[in-house]
């Protein structure tokens, strides 16, 4: 039976995450206010599997911010890819003009986050 060398990589520091929220504020400008909460556990109820999340607020019938959670114990790479993925979301306007909560993961949708990707990983 072959042994595989066990990898694990550390979640990001909160001074990594810090810079990784800024490089998105920088280089993806939100339309709304944005909180992003890095927390191992979720600001709502949401399923156990669930390692990010995207929500909005409404006021008088108007888009007023949104939150974005981030699993706090995902390692570097996962959660720089959760944070993109919940980023598009944010940037895809059908979504955030939609109150029904409704999160699409359309064609569109992967062509904002293949972007995204892209461009995260052409910036140091």
């Amino acid at each position: 039976k072959e042994q595989r060398a066990k990898m694990t990589y550390p979640p990001p520091t909160k001074q990594e995450w810090r810079k990784f929220v800024r490089k998105a504020r920088q280089l993806f400008p939100p339309p709304i206010p944005v909180k992003v909460v890095h927390s191992p556990s979720p600001p709502f109820s949401v399923p156990s599997w669930w390692c990010g999340g995207f929500w909005c607020w409404y006021k008088g019938g108007r888009l007023d911010r949104a939150v974005i959670w981030i699993d706090s114990r995902l390692p570097r790479v996962s959660a720089v890819d959760a944070l993109l993925h919940e980023w598009a979301h944010l940037l895809r306007e059908e979504e955030l003009q939609d109150p029904s909560g409704e999160c699409l993961h359309d064609d569109a949708f992967w062509t904002t986050f293949g972007e995204l990707f892209r461009t995260w990983t052409r910036v140091p």
